[in-house]
Formats: structure tokens, C-alpha cells, sequence
């Protein structure tokens, strides 16, 4: 009996030997938390939810397009829940060309591109987004030219200008993000105007194809990124105009290895977020609040996201996995010549178009 009552003590001191040492490992391991973990917004079960859709002209692998989850998330959270955005990219919707024709008629609540994809509905959409050669070479950083070029926007009568000329196809002009400069890759080495000549070059069409054409290039019909890299190593295009997304992106340098960084159709492109009216009206006056702010966080989100892609360029560059091909100072000559050209057509051909261009180079001190 007595050994029996040992055996029992034992057993009770080992216990609780064994959970005293499991209670110290759970503290060591598992430290309370210093701060209460902040739970996602949900909506009051009386709020009304809105949701929405929103299409970019862009494939999966642009800069600007990725970057609009984070948006949507802000939007979410700055409304408490009640607006809930879903992001498609091209063409998981409409193919690019009726990105805005859906914004417009409601298939969409929201579209994301650029003007120069509109500009045969909203012409002035040519200039914004600097498919007008050579409006928007700021001789800036991406950062700090969307930064100059946002509150040239809001701070002058160009905001006004943009929602007037977008509501006459029931769109509300919301925002603008950068697209950094054009680049331009082609599968040729190139410094001079005969270099380029009879090189074929995708690209978004309208001024900026005839600009190239003027300058000897043969521009092709922007392809759907998907096909770009097979057009490329096919031939049936020699090289391609797209933001800085077609090297940190789509990695088309791999069969386009030169860098044209010096062409200059655009150092600090603008693009822009619309809203079908309809859907815009329908929203109370706090959601319009919360969209809109959420668009100023995804504008400084796609700054920093550029300014990182820089950064990653050079290193290609660095490594020699992209080539820097300058053009020399008579194609520069040329360019500018037919970039002014180009300024007077656009002016004549749309009021919206010649005070933009106006104010612009007011702003450029030009």
C-alpha cells in the first residue's frame, strides 16, 4: 500500500511538472498580441451594398491595372463594406475597344485605361493621356510628374473640361493615374530615322501612330498583350510602345531586347478611371466620398509602384538583360517638328482638344 501511495505521488508531481512546462512554452511561443487585430468593415445590415464592376483596357501584368485590388480594398474599407468593387482585367469581360462603349451603357460601373483607347468618342482623351506627342515630356520622374500633372488637373479648369466632354457619353471623368513614359521595345537595334524606317511598331493608334508614321516607322494596330510576345518573335510586328509594364510585367524584352529610352512620344503619360453616370447618381453622397478617396490611395499606390519599376529597369539594364538603344539628335530634330504638327491638327479638330493643349503649355511655360 505504501509503495502504491508513492507511486500515486509520483505520478501527481510528474502531471504537474509536465503542464507547468507546457504552460511556459505556450507563453514563450505565443506572446499576446501587443495590438487587437483590426477586423474587416461589414456593412450594417440595414446599409445598402453596392456592387460593382470595373474592367481596365489592360491585361493581367500592367503596372496600373494590378494595382486596382488594392483600390478595391480601399474603397471597401472607406465605405464600412457598403461598396464592393469586383476587378476584371482585359479581356476577361469585353475585349479592349468596348471598354468604354459597356462603361457607357451600364455593362460596366467603372472603366480604367486610357485616353487614347476612347479618343474616337472623346477626342480631347488624346491629349490627357499623351498620345499627342510630346504634350507631356516633363523631363521628370514618374513620381513627380504625376504628382506636377494631378494638381494641374484639379487645381485649373481642366477638371471641368474632362467631365463635361465624358458626360456627353454618360461617363463621369473620376481620376487620374500615371502610366510612367511610353517604352518602347523593339527586336532591332535602332539609332537614326533610317534605322526605324519600315520597322513595324504597335501602338494605341490615333496621333501617336501618325506621329510615328511621320518619322518612318509603320504602326500596327495595338495587339492584345497575349499575342505581343509571339508577334514579336514571329516578326509580324519589330517592336512595341507600351508603359514600363512590358519589361517589369509581360518581360517582352526577352525577344525585344532593345530599349528605345530616349524615343520621347511621352515621358509622363496620363491615365484615367470613369464611372457610368447612371451609377455614379446612384451612389449616396458618402460612397461617392469614399470612391473617391479611394482613388487618391490607388494613385499614390501606382506612383510607388512605378517608382520601384524604375528602379528595376536600370538594374536589367545593369545586367545586360535589356539594351539601351539612344536615338540621335536629327530623329530627336524630327520628332519635335512632327509633334508640333501634330499640336495644331489636334487643336483644330476639337475645342476641348485646343484649350487642353492651351492650358498645357501654359503650365509648361511653352
Amino acid at each position: 500500500m505504501k509503495i502504491q501511495r508513492i507511486r500515486l505521488f509520483s505520478s501527481l508531481i510528474l502531471i504537474v511538472l509536465l503542464g507547468s512546462l507546457a504552460m511556459f512554452a505556450g507563453c514563450t511561443t505565443q506572446p499576446e498580441p501587443t495590438t487587437s487585430p483590426t477586423p474587416s468593415p461589414e456593412p450594417s445590415p440595414t446599409a445598402e451594398v453596392y456592387e460593382w464592376k470595373v474592367q481596365s483596357t489592360w491585361a493581367h501584368g500592367d503596372i496600373g491595372m494590378e494595382a486596382l485590388t488594392f483600390m478595391a480594398e480601399r474603397a471597401y474599407e472607406r465605405s464600412d463594406g457598403r461598396l464592393k468593387i469586383e476587378v476584371f482585367a482585359e479581356p476577361e469581360i469585353v475585349p479592349l475597344p468596348e471598354v468604354l462603349p459597356a462603361c457607357s451603357r451600364g455593362t460596366l460601373d467603372m472603366a480604367h485605361g486610357g485616353g487614347a483607347i476612347w479618343s474616337m468618342v472623346v477626342p480631347c482623351g488624346d491629349v490627357l493621356f499623351g498620345s499627342v506627342p510630346r504634350i507631356w515630356n516633363l523631363e521628370l520622374s514618374a513620381e513627380e510628374g504625376a504628382l506636377a500633372q494631378r494638381e494641374f488637373i484639379f487645381n485649373t479648369e481642366v477638371v471641368d473640361i474632362l467631365r463635361e466632354e465624358f458626360a456627353k457619353q454618360n461617363l463621369y471623368w473620376l481620376d487620374m493615374y500615371t502610366g510612367a513614359g511610353a517604352c518602347v521595345l523593339s527586336t532591332q537595334e535602332v539609332h537614326t530615322l533610317d534605322d526605324i524606317a519600315g520597322l513595324k511598331i504597335a501602338d494605341l493608334g490615333g496621333y501617336m501612330s501618325q506621329w510615328r508614321s511621320m518619322l518612318g516607322w509603320v504602326p500596327v494596330e495595338m495587339l492584345p498583350a497575349s499575342e505581343m510576345e509571339m508577334s514579336l518573335r514571329l516578326g509580324t510586328i519589330d517592336a512595341v510602345a507600351w508603359d514600363s509594364s512590358a519589361i517589369t510585367g509581360f518581360g517582352w524584352q526577352s525577344v525585344a531586347p532593345y530599349w528605345i529610352s530616349n524615343e520621347g512620344q511621352v515621358t509622363n503619360m496620363i491615365q484615367d478611371t470613369l464611372v457610368n453616370m447612371d451609377s455614379w447618381n446612384e451612389l449616396p453622397e458618402d460612397l461617392k466620398e469614399a470612391l473617391t478617396g479611394a482613388m487618391e490611395d490607388y494613385f499614390y499606390e501606382v506612383n510607388d509602384r512605378f517608382a520601384e519599376q524604375e528602379a528595376i529597369i536600370q538594374q536589367k539594364v545593369a545586367a545586360g538583360e535589356i539594351i539601351e538603344s539612344l536615338m540621335d539628335e536629327e530623329f530627336q530634330h524630327a520628332a519635335d517638328e512632327a509633334a508640333y504638327e501634330i499640336w495644331d491638327q489636334a487643336s483644330a479638330e476639337s475645342e476641348a482638344s485646343a484649350k487642353l493643349i492651351e492650358l498645357i503649355k501654359d503650365f509648361r511655360g511653352i
